[in-house]
């Protein structure tokens, strides 16, 4: 695969260079509308086309170039030792679930690979975290990690919301932005431990469903007539709707669990480190089955340096955006 990736001709494929958290990246692709799509949604800066890049990903669509289908017809395969064998052998890779979909990486290259019959081969989930998986592969080669979290701050100073889907992190930072904090990113950010812990922008949309659109007074007008996506929640990029509560990087002092709870008062617990390594892990299983262990050796490391709380979640935005401040706040002292 990465052979014929490797020599197509370039006048067949739409290419630019860009940082992704300061990370020079060749991005290719064989969609021009493809690669337009995903890089209104990926949080980038231009770089000269001669930019020596430190990764590259390609997306390219077998029919576009008059390849055959590449399909997986094996049954009876147990996805770790798919995972094992890949490893092995100096690549990752997600494991096959539909017959014409590959993401492909080379452990060694910083080279990552889409492979797909058609445009209607991608994930459902793709659009709306591009590359999600090949950047994950790439920043853990770099000792960070593409984290399944939100994230609130104040001037540069904040916290991760971390849990799993349909827990609050979503509907946390958007009460937050509502009332005056900024975020780096509602879903996925990038943490790293090198000089911090640090979270940093990778994506540009916030994601929310109508429940959570229409308990911020306005917002669902500001939204217009948009349409959801296959979740059902609306996408929009918070910077025309809060202008400046989108920050590039934050440092972090610390990590919230909300759950939904009721009441006028959000309440915060502190979670043992045992038990937020788990509900961390937790949170993060199936992002990266085949790099389990290194996910775990990260929030292991990155527990070390944060204190966890459990936050059970008010019905008042405003309330819920003030104990995050207050909580910020209190970190900073």
């Amino acid at each position: 695969m990465f052979d014929r990736a490797e020599n197509v001709p370039p006048d067949r494929l739409h290419a630019v260079t860009v940082a992704i958290c300061g990370l020079a990246c060749r991005i290719r692709s064989t969609n021009a509308d493809m690669l337009a799509l995903y890089l209104r949604r990926i949080a980038w800066t231009p770089l000269p086309p001669e930019t020596v890049p430190a990764c590259r990903i390609d997306l390219i669509f077998a029919r576009d170039l008059g390849w055959p289908s590449w399909e997986w017809t094996e049954d009876g395969w147990a996805m770790h030792i798919y995972d094992q064998i890949v490893t092995d052998a100096g690549y990752h890779a997600a494991y096959p679930y539909f017959p014409r979909q590959w993401i492909v990486g080379e452990a060694d290259t910083g080279r990552a690979l889409y492979l797909l019959d058609d445009v209607g081969d991608l994930p459902a989930w793709d659009s709306g975290s591009p590359f999600r998986i090949p950047l994950h592969w790439i920043f853990s080669a770099r000792k960070g990690c593409l984290m399944h979290s939100a994230s609130l701050g104040i001037d540069g100073h904040g916290i991760l919301l971390a849990g799993p889907g349909g827990s609050g992190k979503s509907g946390t930072t958007l009460a937050g932005l509502a009332h005056g904090l900024s975020t780096v990113g509602d879903d996925y950010v990038m943490v790293d431990l090198n000089e911090g812990p640090f979270a940093s922008r990778v994506y540009r949309m916030v994601k929310q469903d109508a429940a959570g659109v229409a308990r911020i007074p306005g917002l669902g007008a500001r939204l217009g007539e948009r349409r959801t996506n296959w979740q059902g929640k609306f996408e929009f990029d918070p910077d025309g709707l809060f202008p400046g509560a989108v920050r590039d990087r934050m440092r972090l002092h610390g990590i919230l669990l909300p759950s939904r709870g009721g009441g006028d008062r959000s309440a915060l617990e502190p979670v043992s480190r045992p038990g937020a390594v788990r509900l961390l892990s937790e949170a993060m299983s199936g992002e990266a089955p085949a790099q389990k262990v290194e996910a775990l050796l990260f929030v292991v490391a990155l527990t070390l340096h944060l204190p966890t709380y459990r936050m059970r979640l008010s019905t008042d935005p405003a309330e819920i955006a003030s104990t995050v401040r207050s909580f910020i706040e209190a970190r900073l002292q």
